[in-house]
């Protein structure tokens, strides 16, 4: 097994308001990283590392800097990441907090790469592909991905610190919960191919091929991984549980081809500790976690 470098992001700034279709804060997300990260779980490990970043608390900032101190503090972690993976090459392995830690996450991996060589594979009940105008939330956790691939993303200040992830470098995996129709419009018209599981059930050869051409394209994969892609008999503890969500049967076969790649850094987003039924979720992001690190 090589070695990890694992990154603790304590972060709820991706959520400014309600969550699309909630009735309450997520909070405790940001707490994630201590509880998933446990000593007993580390001491499985011979050879790691560990850094921590936290982002601001959203309640603590005024609603006309919200953007201005996401863009920030992405940056400040994308800069942490990127001067630890070049002192210290491994696997990197990123514990949030909500999904938008993987806007500063992929900003440095795409510092490190090169954006025409990452490859970004997206696995979320959630597109997370709309801008501020069509936003229903304007939470950034459910529009960092269009900041990553939108060179006209319609925030100056996200806008100025992202570097441009080609459309064409993104792959959504999930049973997707679109809020918006805009955000149906943005994957159609930047041809982001994504696919749901009546889709992978209906051709599995072409979604496996399609796959295995898609991890040929790039030096570098990154996995986003929000916990909600599996469905909620599975993973309650989240901001947002998913009636329809996948297996672990329907990710077994996707992880087997993914894992196959040399060059992976990973980022694991969205367990909340302080939701009821905590310990289902953590032991499936712990199953997460062991799959792909002992396949490195």
């Amino acid at each position: 097994m090589k070695k990890v470098n694992f990154y603790k992001v304590y972060s709820r700034l991706g959520m400014q308001n309600l969550p699309w279709q909630g009735s309450e804060m997520n909070y405790g997300v940001e707490d994630a990283p201590d509880y998933i990260l446990t000593p007993e779980f580390l001491a499985k490990f011979d050879d790691y590392l560990i850094k921590e970043f936290k982002f601001s608390l959203p309640e603590n900032i005024k609603k006309e800097d919200y953007f201005k101190t996401m863009a920030r503090e992405s940056l400040e972690l994308a800069s942490l990441i990127e001067k630890t993976q070049k002192k210290r090459p491994a696997t990197a392995i990123l514990i949030g907090g909500d999904h938008s830690v993987s806007f500063g996450s992929i900003i440095a991996e795409m510092r490190l790469h090169r954006p025409e060589n990452v490859g970004v594979i997206h696995f979320d009940s959630h597109d997370d592909v709309c801008n501020v105008a069509s936003s229903p939330t304007k939470n950034f956790h459910g529009m960092f991905l269009r900041a990553l691939t939108d060179p006209d993303f319609d925030n100056e200040d996200i806008r100025k610190v992202s570097p441009h992830l080609p459309p064409k470098n993104v792959l959504i995996i999930g049973n997707l919960d679109c809020s918006v129709d805009a955000e149906g419009k943005y994957l159609a018209d930047q041809k982001i191919k994504y696919f749901e599981l009546k889709d992978i059930n209906a051709d599995k050869k072409y979604f496996e091929n399609y796959l295995a051409e898609f991890l040929r394209r790039f030096k570098h994969i990154h996995i986003s991984f929000d916990i909600d892609v599996f469905d909620k008999s599975l993973v309650s503890a989240t901001g947002t549980p998913t009636d329809n969500g996948f297996f672990w049967k329907d990710i077994d076969d996707i992880f087997n081809i993914i894992l196959t790649v040399k060059i992976l850094s990973v980022d694991l987003v969205e367990i909340n500790p302080k939701k009821d039924k905590k310990e289902k979720t953590y032991r499936t992001g712990l199953e997460i976690l062991t799959r792909i690190i002992h396949k490195r």
